[in-house]
């Protein structure tokens, strides 16, 4: 008797078990989505100043699995004031990360992003003697980490830090009133970057 209620019981587990493990074995993890992001950008402009911006980011995280995400970007910032002129910084590239979850509805990441930016300063009132537009092309590689809160499965709150070397192209200056152009410069340096973004996952 104790046999056979300890195979009837053992049978009602599996018969539970069963629909439970395919459930789970059948459920999706949601792969792609769009994000937006809003940072504040430090652009190193063409005529060689730093001028803190807020700069604007589109993601499309692709999710390879759980814990392994790629996810390319654009980012962009603008500047145009009377006195200084107009600087632009405009960056695609993508990124790579380690997805850890910590919590229910909280995970970590870490990882890099590799990106060419470029960048451009125009003089105010461009095209008079003595105005000046200068444009190039850097490469930039950070380290990048950050968190993200899931108030809902497919949408993601979160904060991003990135510590970023920068390989700075050359310069290309060319004279507003001749047209004619130099070209110099070039170096490296570092930038930190803290991004607030919201990621929505379609499929």
């Amino acid at each position: 008797m104790k046999r056979l209620l300890r195979a009837t019981i053992a049978l009602a587990a599996l018969a539970l078990t069963t629909p439970a493990l395919a459930q789970q074995a059948n459920r999706t993890e949601p792969k792609l989505g769009l994000g937006v992001g809003i940072s504040n950008s430090l652009m190193i402009t063409g005529d060689q100043t730093a001028k803190p911006d807020m700069g604007y980011l589109f993601f499309i995280p692709f999710n390879v699995t759980p814990q392994i995400r790629v996810e390319p970007f654009i980012g962009w910032a603008r500047l145009d004031t009377d006195a200084s002129g107009k600087d632009s910084d405009f960056t695609i590239g993508v990124g790579g990360f380690f997805v850890q979850p910590v919590a229910t509805q909280v995970q970590l990441y870490a990882g890099g992003r590799l990106g060419s930016r470029w960048v451009s300063h125009k003089d105010p009132a461009y095209g008079a003697p003595g105005t000046v537009k200068n444009e190039r092309r850097d490469t930039i590689l950070a380290l990048a980490a950050g968190g993200e809160y899931l108030p809902v499965p497919r949408v993601a709150l979160g904060a991003e830090f990135q510590l970023g070397y920068v390989s700075v192209g050359d310069t290309t200056t060319t004279l507003g009133q001749t047209g004619a152009q130099r070209t110099g410069g070039g170096g490296s340096g570092t930038n930190t970057q803290a991004t607030l973004f919201a990621r929505i996952y379609l499929f």
